[in-house]
């Protein structure tokens, strides 16, 4: 499911999207619909790590481009 959300979210042209996945009965994973995180809930999300490793990757960033 991860390698799944990652190719999904690397074809899309955005610094953060939010993906939602479902699982087929067969067993397979499908990308649903990608849509703008600011409507994604964090009900499976610490909320803390997550801002804390993006504001990470955004200082990292813009070292990179100093």
């Amino acid at each position: 499911m991860l390698a799944l959300a990652r190719q999904a979210a690397a074809r899309l042209a955005a610094p953060l999207v939010s993906l939602d996945i479902g699982q087929l009965a067969d067993g397979r994973w499908i990308v649903i619909e990608a849509g703008d995180p600011q409507f994604a809930g964090l009900s499976f999300i610490a909320p803390g790590p997550l801002w804390r490793r993006l504001a990470a990757r955004l200082v990292d960033e813009e070292r990179a481009t100093a």
